[in-house]
Parts: structure tokens; C-alpha cells; sequence
């Protein structure tokens, strides 16, 4: 496969994880669903137990309406209340989910923009591989929303306690959900578009250096004549 071919297929692949982690990143941003709070309630014996999603900027829930014909649950996803204080580690989760929307968003039109233009492989720079580095590491820090009070003191969770106060409710964990999970996709695809890039700019600086140079340099052969 010749140079030109590799920085193609190189730029390609880069160009795919750039589209790739920045819709990744945009859902974890605007989910109602980036981390899961389970409770427990019930008898310690035989417990049950529910999720409540919440977002880094959204939180799900549920609205119960009743008529003559039946009961209607409609699942939706609602901005968080005014008395819900926002912690350091949430505020930090909310910028960088941020920045990496609006640098992702950027690098994303760039590359396409080359794509389209037919100068994808003569464009390659280390500086867009650098960005897209910088954008794995802003979408990875979007995870400090799991040591934020959402999880350790979560306010809506403690009020269906109190709301409840007979139902042994109690919260048994703090995980992951949908929105984490496309974060974390997103933070590799941001970091193999970064990496692929890099290596796209090499294999062109190589070969423009075997073009300067006459080729690349092997070792010179010595012909020997045989004697009869």
C-alpha cells in the first residue's frame, strides 16, 4: 500500500471516530440518563428496589396522569429544580461536557470541510491531532459527575425518602448509565481519531521525505562477479 493510500485510509478512519464521539457526546450532554441512583425499599428480608436517571443537566421522571379510561405514565426529561445546589464536581462536569461539545463541533465542520473539499490527506497537521486529544480529555473529565452530590447526597432521591418515610427507602448505589457509557465511547473515539492523525502526519512527512531524497534510503548492495 503506498503513502498516499495509508494517509487516506488514515484520514477516513480519524474523520469517522470525529463524527462518531461528537454524537456521543452531544447525548451524554443533553440525557436525562448519565448516571443511575438505585433505591431500596420494603422489608430488609425481601427488598425492591428502583433506578432514577439523571443527566448533567436534565434529570428523568415520570408524570402519572388518571381518566375514566386509564392510568397514562409519560417518562420525560425535566430540568433540575432552583434549590438543587451544584456542587465543584458538577460544575466542573458541566463545563468540560461543554467544551468538548463546542471544540468537538469545531474539529467535526474542519474535518468534514476538508473532506469535501478533496484535501483531507494534504491538510493533515499535528495540530488536529492535538485537538482531538484535548476533546477525549474535556469528554473523560464529563465523569466527575460521579463524585458530585448526585450521587453521594442526592436531594430528589432523599425527597422521595422523606415523602415516604414507612417504606424503608434508602439508597443502595450510584452508577454509570446511557450517558456515561456513550462518554466513555466517545473519550476512546476522541482519543483513536487523535492517535490515527497522528500517524497519518508521519506517514506524509515520510513519504514527502523519500520524494525530496529519491526514494527511501536501503542499504547498498555490492555486486560480486563470480569466477569461473
Amino acid at each position: 500500500m503506498s503513502a498516499r493510500h495509508t494517509v487516506q485510509g488514515l484520514s477516513l478512519f480519524s474523520a469517522l471516530c470525529v463524527c462518531a464521539a461528537f454524537i456521543l457526546n452531544w447525548y451524554s450532554t443533553v440525557a436525562c440518563n448519565f448516571i443511575s441512583v438505585a433505591l431500596t425499599y420494603g422489608s430488609s428480608s425481601d427488598p425492591s428496589s428502583v433506578s432514577l436517571h439523571f443527566g448533567i443537566w436534565n434529570y428523568q421522571s415520570w408524570t402519572v396522569v388518571s381518566s375514566s379510561s386509564g392510568t397514562v405514565v409519560f417518562q420525560g426529561c425535566w430540568r433540575y429544580p432552583d434549590y438543587v445546589e451544584v456542587d465543584p464536581e458538577w460544575k466542573a462536569a458541566k463545563a468540560f461536557s461543554v467544551m468538548a461539545l463546542v471544540f468537538g463541533l469545531a474539529l467535526m465542520l474542519a474535518v468534514l470541510f476538508s473532506a469535501c473539499s478533496g484535501k483531507g490527506a494534504k491538510q493533515v497537521t499535528p495540530a488536529s491531532g492535538v485537538g482531538f486529544f484535548i476533546c477525549s480529555l474535556f469528554s473523560g473529565l464529563s465523569l466527575l459527575l460521579l463524585g458530585s452530590d448526585l450521587c453521594k447526597e442526592n436531594v430528589l432521591s432523599e425527597g422521595l425518602e422523606s415523602m415516604y418515610p414507612n417504606s424503608n427507602m434508602s439508597v443502595a448505589s450510584c452508577g454509570i448509565s446511557a450517558g456515561a457509557k456513550c462518554s466513555i465511547s466517545a473519550t476512546i473515539l476522541w482519543f483513536l481519531a487523535g492517535v490515527s492523525s497522528c500517524r497519518a502526519y508521519k506517514v506524509e512527512v515520510e513519504s514527502v521525505q523519500d520524494e525530496l531524497t529519491g526514494g527511501p534510503t536501503t542499504p547498498l548492495v555490492n555486486d560480486m562477479e563470480m569466477e569461473d
